[in-house]
């Protein structure tokens, strides 16, 4: 056997390894006895523990969210201020719940879920916090969320300046339209999915998870390490990278647009809505244009 093929049969064996064990620490983390995220998990289930409104936010500049397990959903306020409404399954002894501190240009809120501050393990005591941000119209600054365990919802569209989030177990649901300049992405373990995304610099980085995105605007990278990628691209203001290490990435290009498409298959298929005259799936590099402008690889 040739260095070629034992090195091709490495990369295979791992990454059924990788894939395997994904699907053990999901399931241990998510699934675990169907009782965490299910039964104990539902919407159902929680009562309304504490609600917060900060309306002196004319300066407020960053809304930095820093949560260990915890729901998260963003929504839109009916009003010019900031509101926070925490949901959980059952009662805490520290009962603020969350903790938040506001100055002259930042809001930080921080969950107090006493599973949050101990071993992993001791998320099976199955208290779940549902924490609802509803932010107004008029905040276009910056939102900063870093979540350990839960799932994060967009339910409002947001015109920011700057997006970052970073999440270790859990799915991000996009249902309406996220613009901002700059937006960051990390994720773990989880699907990603947007209804839309523009930006300026957008970079979507997933270990394991796929990545679903109905219309995307601008430039930048979507990355899956372990997962499918399916994109729709409206608009390209610059280059744009997709990169699925195992699994497949389907590409439906707006025709009007001018582009270039360059190829690097790892294991898994390129597809694309579009015709192009020397791409095969066979290949394992490909490079084809509809006219010279940005680059689609």
């Amino acid at each position: 056997m040739d260095d070629k093929k034992w090195i091709q049969i490495r990369i295979i064996t791992w990454s059924i390894v990788a894939i395997l064990l994904s699907v053990v620490l999901i399931v241990a983390v998510r699934g675990w006895g169907s009782s965490i995220f299910t039964k104990e998990f539902t919407i159902s289930n929680k009562k309304v523990v504490k609600e917060l409104e900060f309306d002196d936010i004319d300066n407020l500049k960053n809304i930095k969210i820093n949560f260990g397990t915890s729901n998260l959903i963003i929504s839109e306020s009916d009003e010019d201020n900031i509101q926070i409404i925490v949901k959980s399954n059952r009662k805490l002894k520290n009962k603020k719940y969350i903790d938040t501190n506001i100055n002259s240009e930042t809001l930080t809120i921080e969950d107090f879920n006493e599973n949050s501050r101990k071993n992993f393990l001791n998320i099976f005591d199955k208290c779940i916090l549902k924490v609802e941000l509803k932010i107004p119209k008029s905040y276009n600054k910056n939102l900063t969320i870093d979540n350990k365990i839960g799932d994060i919802t967009f339910d409002s569209n947001l015109n920011l300046n700057n997006l970052n989030v970073n999440i270790k177990t859990g799915d991000i649901n996009v249902n309406k339209e996220i613009d901002a300049k700059r937006i960051d992405i990390n994720s773990i373990v989880g699907d990603m999915k947007f209804d839309k995304i523009e930006g300026e610099s957008i970079s979507i980085k997933g270990k394991t998870g796929g990545v679903d995105i109905d219309k995307l605007i601008g430039y930048g990278s979507i990355e899956s390490q372990i997962g499918d990628i399916t994109c729709s691209i409206e608009d390209l203001n610059g280059d744009i990278d997709f990169k699925s290490h195992v699994g497949d990435i389907h590409l439906d290009v707006n025709e009007d647009l001018k582009f270039v498409l360059e190829g690097n298959k790892n294991i898994g298929d390129i597809k694309t809505n579009l015709e192009f005259s020397n791409i095969s799936q066979s290949s394992k590099t490909f490079s084809d244009s509809m006219e010279k402008m940005p680059r689609i690889k």
